[in-house]
Parts: C-alpha cells; sequence; structure tokens
C-alpha cells in the first residue's frame, strides 16, 4: 500500500462472515420463487399447442412465442443483478416475484400471438432476475461445505414448478381451456408476502454495502488502495476487470452450452410427445410430470456429489451423460420405454443448473455477484433464444426428433469451455 492510501476492505470475519447455520426460510423462499419462475415458463410450452390451433400460427411462430420470453428474461437478468448488488437481495427477489406474478396472469386476456409476444417479453424482464438473485441469497448464506447442497435443493424447485404446471394442464384445459393455466401462474404473487416477512440480506452482503459506502466517501478526499478502488468502480466495469473478465467470458460459453441444448429440447418436449409420439394431451401432461421426478433428484444430487467431488468432476460426468441420453431419448419409438426413460434423461440434464449457483458464486467478490451471477447466467439464457427457433427450423426439413438430437453438440461445447475453469470447492466468501 503506498503512502497516503486508506485501507477499507479485506475483512473476512465479524459482521461479514458467512454463518455456520442455514437459515432454513432463506431456503424455501428462494425454492418457492423458483418453482414459480419454472411453473411459468412449463405453462407457455403446455399450451403452445393450443395457441397454435386457435390462432392457426406456424412452429416458427410458435417458437418466437418462447424466444420473446427468454429475450425478456435475459434482459432483465442483467439489469436486476445490478439492482440486487446495490439494493440489496432482498427487495430485489420481492420486486421480481411480483413482477412476473401479475404479468402471467395478463397472458390469459390476450386476442393474438402478437399481444403474448408483447406481454411475453415485458413479464421476462421480471422472469430473469429471479434466479440470480435467490441462488446468490442462498450462496451468500450457505456454510461453503455444503453451499452445493443447499443450492440443489432450490434448484430442485424447477422440477417441482415443471410438475405443478403439468399436472395444472392435464385438470385445467380440457375443463375451462388454456387461459386459465395462466390465471392460475398468479400464485406467486402470496410469496412476496412471505418473503417480505422471513427474509434478510445476508450479511456479507451488509458488510460490504458499508464498506462500500465508506470508500465512495473516502474517495474524494483520500487516495485509496487499488483493493479498495474496486469497490467504488461500478458493478458492471467491475466485472470486467483483470482476471474476471476471463472468468465471464468461460462461465459465458459454458453456460451458453448447457442453456441451448436445455431450453432447445425442453420447449419442444411436450410437442415432440403429442405430434411424433402419438400421445393425448393428458397423457403429455402426466409424463411431464413423471419427467420432473428424474429432473427434481439431479438437481438435489449434483449438490450433494458436487460437494464431495468437486465442482468440475460433477459438472463432466453430467454433461457427458446428457449429450448420450437426449440421443437415446430422440431414437426411443415405444411409449412405455419412454415413460421410464425421460426421468433419466431430465435427472442429467437438469443436475448441472444446480452447479451454476455455487460455482458462479464463488468465482466472483460479493460487490459484484449477484451482477456477475445474473449477467451470467442470462446472457447464457440471451444465446440460448435462438435454440427452439433452430430446432423449430430443423423440425420443418426432417423432424423434431433430428432437431431435439442435434442439442447434444451442445453439450460437448459447454465440456470443452468447463476445461479453463479453476476447481472452486471449499472457497470462501469473503466482505468486499
Amino acid at each position: 500500500m503506498k503512502k497516503g492510501e486508506t485501507p477499507i476492505n479485506g475483512i473476512e470475519s465479524g459482521s461479514g462472515a458467512v454463518p455456520q447455520r442455514m437459515p432454513w426460510h432463506v431456503v424455501n423462499a428462494a425454492f418457492l420463487g423458483w418453482a414459480m419462475d419454472a411453473m411459468d415458463f412449463m405453462i407457455l410450452a403446455l399450451v403452445l399447442v393450443h395457441i397454435s390451433k386457435e390462432w392457426n400460427i406456424t412452429m416458427p411462430v410458435a417458437a418466437l412465442l418462447m424466444t420473446s420470453t427468454q429475450l425478456g428474461a435475459s434482459v432483465g437478468g442483467l439489469l436486476w443483478g445490478i439492482v440486487g448488488d446495490y439494493l440489496g437481495r432482498k427487495r430485489t427477489l420481492m420486486i421480481t416475484i411480483l413482477w412476473y406474478s401479475l404479468l402471467t396472469g395478463l397472458c390469459a386476456f390476450t386476442q393474438s400471438w402478437l399481444q403474448l409476444l408483447i406481454i411475453r417479453f415485458i413479464l421476462g424482464l421480471g422472469l430473469g432476475g429471479e434466479w440470480g438473485i435467490g441462488a446468490t441469497l442462498v450462496a451468500e448464506w450457505s456454510p461453503p461445505e455444503h453451499r452445493g447442497k443447499y443450492l440443489g435443493i432450490v434448484q430442485s424447485g424447477f422440477g417441482a414448478g415443471f410438475g405443478i404446471a403439468a399436472l395444472l394442464s392435464a385438470f385445467l384445459i380440457p375443463l375451462y381451456g388454456w387461459r386459465s393455466l395462466f390465471l392460475a401462474g398468479t400464485l406467486p404473487s402470496v410469496l412476496i408476502f412471505y418473503v417480505l416477512r422471513t427474509i434478510k440480506d445476508p450479511p456479507i452482503w451488509v458488510e460490504t454495502h458499508r464498506l462500500r459506502k465508506e470508500a465512495q466517501k473516502l474517495a474524494k478526499t483520500t487516495t485509496l488502495s487499488e483493493e479498495d478502488k474496486s469497490l467504488t468502480r461500478f458493478s458492471v466495469a467491475e466485472l470486467f476487470h483483470g482476471s474476471n473478465g476471463r472468468r465471464v467470458l468461460i462461465c459465458f460459453l459454458m453456460i451458453l452450452g448447457i442453456q441451448m441444448a436445455w431450453w432447445g429440447t425442453n420447449t419442444w418436449i411436450p410437442s415432440w410427445l403429442y405430434t411424433e409420439r402419438g400421445l393425448s394431451i393428458v397423457r403429455t401432461g402426466l409424463f411431464i410430470s413423471i419427467q420432473t421426478i428424474g429432473s427434481v433428484t439431479g438437481y438435489l444430487s449434483f449438490g450433494f456429489i458436487c460437494d464431495k467431488l468437486g465442482r468440475k468432476k460433477t459438472f463432466y460426468i453430467f454433461l457427458i451423460a446428457s449429450a448420450i441420453a437426449t440421443v437415446i431419448l430422440t431414437s426411443i419409438q415405444d411409449q412405455t420405454t419412454l415413460l421410464v426413460f425421460l426421468p433419466v434423461y431430465a435427472f442429467f440434464s437438469s443436475g448441472p443448473f444446480t452447479g451454476l449457483g455455487p460455482l458462479v458464486s464463488e468465482l466472483f467478490p460479493t460487490r459484484i455477484r449477484a451482477t456477475a451471477t445474473s449477467s451470467i447466467l442470462n446472457s447464457g439464457r440471451l444465446g440460448a433464444c435462438a435454440a427452439p427457433y433452430i430446432l423449430a427450423v430443423i423440425a420443418t426439413h426432417f423432424s423434431m426428433s433430428v432437431g431435439i438430437a442435434t442439442t447434444a453438440l451442445f453439450y460437448v461445447g459447454a465440456v470443452i469451455a468447463l476445461g479453463f475453469l479453476p476447481e472452486t470447492l471449499g472457497n470462501k466468501m469473503h466482505s468486499g
């Protein structure tokens, strides 16, 4: 440190320390928020067939409806991450949940695909912020040795949300039509009151926020050390400063591969089951419900395994298995075999999403953690916006089975990018 410089940063204990016990209401709130986020995505996927018939739209146009949600989520995720680093994890989580809940209900009143396209984009702006903020919140409250497990529990909410949407579709659509499913999506607004009553910002963020305020005040009259200057930089600028920039790029490429494969495939699985495997609407909903058993098991298993073997080894196992399972899935014709294998495919393809939370949160400091987590996840999601459309084009020229099978190549790309990242198991989080 040079003469005249004032140290502020570097606190590793005290009010900024990570607690040794996990507040379960934090996990519960993040779990429920993520479940309702997934429920909203699956609602649109499940009603696409009905909307296409009623409004006489083509498969590529139907894909644009999914893409608009993803695009809005990508843009929104980038913005909410910044808000979360400056405004706090709790308040930002509340705003995002309320946003997408109300807009989901509004979808029920649209009268054309263009109206739905616009509403879905605006809805996505709130939808995209929930995961990054929720994952950051849980990561900062978690003891390092159990971070993967807790984030695995949170991530399993996505599978639960899929299952809820699928079951609701099997009962609501035959009786009340596809619009009723969107109205059911307003339920997450109830979570706002739960979050408001039980959640507090992590002590490590509270301490970092205090340090940032002090650094900004002292910077006007005092020369700060390089370490303390980082507290005064805008979070996005700091995200690309020094070694952070290289890590952002590599994480983006890995997550892009995972997102392209997963979103591309799962957008079209309900339609694929209905059109190319001959399932009824009710059976399609039930098959998707069974699939979510594999998803939830995969989310939870990844968390426990990565706390034992490490983040990278666990990613390698699941990504390679996902590529193989995707190809096998599309070759199955028999409905009974399909019912048995769908959970196997879901186990491996869903698991890696659990690892994204601990991996990214452990790579970046507290002052930019929400910005990094939300930006990286949602920039990957932004790139993945093209996946449903790409598969739709392939399906138009060949078949939907061929389109889904090609997503195995994206998993291969994710494996290559993973090789350039460090192992983060056991990394401690510090204020600053």
